[in-house]
């Protein structure tokens, strides 16, 4: 993990990713349909990266968390070790106590990598967050095409289109019908 990671940072990233992606409203602040069927059509594309992050974010916090978890059983029985070397076994240090020396033994150490697992714990998190609130956008994407749906419905649009290309196309068989019977002349 680099050192010079900024969480914040990473996460307003990831914010503007999704904010542009998503934005349902044009430039006017309305709710096109052609607007929702942009979203709907980014929306697995979408889903698909935060799966895929969740996936390696995931991987990277338990490949630290293995490492971080053998450097401390090494810590922690050299300060066992330590401070049981001269005490008889009724009298060992008990296991905060053999914590405690640890950790103040190797703070510094103890400090960075305790860092670094919890800013990937952090990660995980927020991309689990980021899948939750996903699925939430996608019931809010259905929601307002049943709702643009019903609304051309009721304003009778696809008649009309439907009564327009049909009324074209009547128009054009009639324009060879005419010049077929013109041409028989």
């Amino acid at each position: 993990m680099d050192k010079d990671f900024d969480y914040i940072e990473f996460v307003e990233q990831q914010l503007t990713r999704l904010r542009q992606m998503t934005k349902l409203q044009d430039g006017s602040g309305q709710i096109t349909p052609g607007r929702l069927n942009y979203c709907i059509s980014n929306y697995q594309e979408v889903a698909w990266g935060l799966i895929s992050e969740y996936q390696r974010l995931k991987k990277d916090y338990e490949v630290e968390e293995r490492k971080f978890n053998m450097w401390w059983s090494k810590i922690f029985m050299i300060s066992s070790d330590q401070l049981n070397a001269d005490r008889a076994k009724s009298k060992y240090a008990s296991r905060a106590e053999i914590e405690a020396n640890a950790k103040i033994t190797n703070e510094k150490d103890y400090m960075e990598k305790a860092e670094i697992l919890n800013d990937l714990k952090e990660q995980v998190d927020f991309v689990m967050e980021l899948i939750k609130q996903w699925k939430a956008y996608k019931d809010l994407i259905i929601n307002l095409s049943y709702n643009t749906r019903a609304e051309l419905k009721a304003l009778h649009v696809e008649d009309w289109a439907n009564n327009e290309a049909v009324k074209a196309e009547d128009d054009k068989k009639k324009r060879r019908i005419k010049k077929n019977d013109s041409k028989d002349i």
